[in-house]
């Protein structure tokens, strides 16, 4: 895991996953829809809002770091979806392929969701603000992510 002082800047070669907690954002061959990689509306501290997706960084974490990230959404999430299906992994540099911004996001020990913190948590930033746009941004990103099942006996698949 990346420490949580000091965050280095994402770099184009790093993976970024999206954690995907419904069936149906995977296709039957196992390609991920582009709904998985949709923004949420976000309100920022200065009363504005901005369109995020909000991402896990794989820079300096065990795959066991990794996935109790994932065990600690989905154990978080109040309504269903809530079962961890795996995740999308993508480079860095196809998210700013389409215009976004990746911004390393780490957080704080003690936060609801985890509780040990996330120093690798990021947000793709940037986005256009018509929902027609955004959805093709987000089909671009899912055509050139790898869909990931977790693996047996990992945090989420034994809760």
């Amino acid at each position: 895991m990346l420490p949580s002082d000091g965050v280095p800047e994402i770099t184009d070669d790093e993976l970024v996953a999206q954690f995907l907690f419904s069936k149906s954002r995977i296709r039957k061959n196992g390609t991920v829809k582009g709904a998985a990689f949709l923004p949420r509306s976000c309100r920022q501290a200065d009363g504005s809002d901005r369109f995020e997706l909000s991402l896990n960084r794989e820079r300096g974490a065990t795959g066991e770091e990794f996935w109790r990230i994932a065990a600690e959404i989905q154990q978080a999430r109040k309504t269903p979806p809530n079962e961890l299906q795996g995740c999308a992994k993508l480079l860095a540099k196809s998210v700013a392929d389409e215009g976004l911004t990746l911004e390393a996001d780490p957080i704080s020990v003690g936060d609801s969701v985890h509780p040990n913190g996330n120093p690798n948590h990021a947000n793709a930033v940037g986005w256009p603000d018509a929902k027609e746009d955004q959805k093709a941004v987000a089909e671009e990103l899912a055509l050139v992510a790898k869909f990931v099942v977790p693996p047996t006996g990992s945090p989420d698949r034994d809760s």
